[in-house]
């Protein structure tokens, strides 16, 4: 079973949890699957739910549509759960972000769920993040409307069967939206945080946490050494809040409003030292010509890999701190799983990395691998290799089932490994007369074009 978040009690004594865990995992009468309208069951959430299941389930689903047509918002189907330590499985569809009116479909396929567990008098159900994954539903806007649809649900119809629903989320990014959710409409016992410090301001670059952060800046190996990373602007530690990072310290330069020093009280309550320095400290403190208001120091961050993988991004040799850190940024904008980091990569911690990634470092896995490794971790995965002109046109090529996509260097292109290990070619065919595109460009076009062809149902 998966470790539980937060517990609140609801409208005729049913409990709302808050999950941390595998949904395959729940040991419920019932666990919801966010499905296609065909239930045919291929990536995500149902492709793992199939996997651990047994091929049964996707047998009982095409019975199912063959009976009943496709499933919807409001139409959910049920099957049994094979293998599964669950009793019965309900398959729905959530909505595709941009095909309209998204927030009601969203609620819809909550409320028709929760409506099919009550009819089949189930007293426990564990549900996902419908829609926020490869359907592109904003993660903070699907969890509110997730929570109040159940809520609406709950308010209407007290007298049900259901005593325990579930969220049930897999990674500490989409879980932290829902945590923010929960505390925002269920505020937890008040927890005095770490006031800010009164000491005097640090004016010394000679003090041993600026030698430490200077350090972290400008040392890959110190980086490695201490797996610490330093982070920069208020943006950036905002991001970090939100996913709860054990934050090390705070750096700010003073004149605080409102919003900024709650910001440092959360950081503070996150174990973060914080610290007022002069403008002199934060100057020789950043990598930037000019320094944001505050700075942060961040453990390496281990963000939840999802299994098993089915979309992922091979870099191989991007040696430009900003080429890599906007990739970086690009591939978790088009639900990447993971990035593998190939000899001849940047260290990702690199602040040029850091900013140009834009928070990506703390919901993207990051994994450093050499090619046999990639090998044997992604067998069954077609890997297609990023050309200038070679190989099948982009917009030609398959995108769906488990796949990843190895990209090369603007400069040098991909290695002989990584050629080796490809098993397709694929180039974005361009009209013009431009020899190449940039790196960070064709990484957008090929991501978004995948991105595009899985969420579509056509």
């Amino acid at each position: 079973m998966s470790r539980v978040i937060r517990t609140e009690t609801l409208a005729g004594g049913c409990q709302l949890l808050l999950a941390h865990g595998d949904l395959t995992e729940e040991a419920v009468d019932a666990i919801l699957n966010a499905a296609n309208p065909e239930l045919q069951h291929g990536g995500g959430v149902a492709g793992a739910i199939v996997r651990r299941g047994g091929h049964v389930i996707q047998e009982e689903s095409d019975g199912w549509v063959r009976a009943h047509g496709p499933a919807s918002p409001t139409h959910p189907a049920l099957t049994g759960a094979g293998k599964l330590p669950c009793r019965a499985v309900s398959h729905v569809v959530g909505p595709l972000w941009g095909e309209g009116d998204e927030d009601h479909k969203l609620a819809e396929a909550v409320a028709s769920s929760l409506a099919l567990a009550a009819a089949e008098g189930f007293h426990s159900l564990a549900m996902p993040a419908i829609s926020t994954g490869i359907f592109g539903f904003p993660k903070a806007r699907g969890a509110h409307v997730i929570v109040q649809a159940v809520l609406d649900f709950l308010g209407g119809a007290p007298a049900l069967s259901l005593a325990e629903i579930r969220i049930t989320v897999i990674d500490e990014p989409t879980l932290g939206v829902f945590r923010s959710d929960f505390d925002r409409r269920w505020p937890p016992a008040f927890v005095a945080p770490r006031p800010l410090r009164e000491s005097p301001m640090i004016t010394s670059v000679s003090n041993e946490r600026v030698k430490l952060i200077r350090t972290l800046q400008a040392q890959a190996k110190a980086r490695a050494r201490e797996k610490l990373f330093v982070i920069e602007g208020e943006r950036l530690l905002v991001e970090a809040v939100n996913v709860h990072a054990p934050l090390r310290m705070v750096f700010h330069s003073g004149g605080l409003k409102p919003p900024q020093r709650s910001l440092l009280n959360q950081a503070a309550r996150l174990g973060a030292t914080v610290e007022e320095v002069s403008p002199e400290v934060l100057k020789a403190c950043s990598a930037t010509t000019t320094p944001p208001g505050m700075l942060a120091v961040v453990p390496w961050v281990a963000a939840p890999l999802a299994a098993p993988l089915d979309f992922v991004l091979l870099a191989d040799g991007l040696a430009n701190p900003g080429n890599l850190g906007t990739v970086l940024r690009t591939a978790e904008a088009f639900g990447v799983q993971a990035v593998f980091l190939m000899p001849g990569c940047v260290d990702a911690y690199n602040p040029k990395v850091v900013r140009g990634a834009m928070g990506a470092h703390f919901r993207l896995p990051l994994i450093e691998a050499t090619w046999p490794e990639v090998q044997a971790r992604l067998h069954g995965i077609r890997l297609y290799l990023a050309e200038a002109e070679e190989g099948t046109p982009c917009d030609q090529v398959s995108w769906r089932g488990r796949i990843g996509l190895i990209l090369g260097s603007e400069a040098e292109g991909a290695g002989a490994l990584a050629r080796a290990t490809a098993t397709a070619r694929v180039h974005i065919p361009m009209p013009g007369k431009a020899e190449s595109l940039n790196a960070v460009v064709a990484a957008g076009i090929l991501l978004y074009q995948a991105a595009r062809q899985r969420r579509s149902r056509s």
